[in-house]
């Protein structure tokens, strides 16, 4: 004889859903959170502005692999207001300490080139930066 649920049991399952579905991301997985085909791309643009040269280049580039950073730690559940606070939530997310080393550090490099005014941004500088981002996206395993 098969046993029919209360309206209570019901509740209390279907809270319980939620709450595994809201702290794991809905089920999916990451490849479903994120847009692998978008991130190539917006990678690609970056690699192709740097190649472009020039300095307001440069500075696009790693502009660019900032808010590309960003967006993937959005898209894999990093929590925080900014970049900064995500990345500081999301240590545990990435592979190893220098990916996420290197994603701070490519961060840094950006806020120097967005605030600090007369900062003379060179070619090299921003090759370190860039260098750091892909570290940093191939640590979250999204490279």
């Amino acid at each position: 004889m098969k046993q029919q649920e209360s309206f209570e049991t019901k509740i209390v399952w279907g809270i319980g859903r939620f709450f595994k579905n809201l702290f794991s991301g809905g089920g999916q997985s990451l490849n479903n959170r994120i847009n692998r085909q978008e991130i190539t791309e917006r990678w690609k643009n970056v690699e192709d502005t740097m190649k472009a040269g020039g300095p307001s280049h440069f500075q696009a580039a790693v502009i660019g692999a900032d808010k590309l950073l960003d967006y993937c730690l959005k898209g894999i559940g990093a929590h925080g207001q900014t970049l900064g606070e995500r990345l500081k939530n999301s240590e545990k997310m990435f592979r190893d300490h220098e990916s996420y080393q290197s994603a701070w550090e490519g961060h840094k490099e950006r806020n120097r080139l967005v605030h600090e005014h007369n900062y003379e941004f060179l070619h090299h500088q921003a090759q370190h930066a860039i260098n750091n981002f892909k570290k940093a996206l191939r640590g979250l395993g999204i490279l």
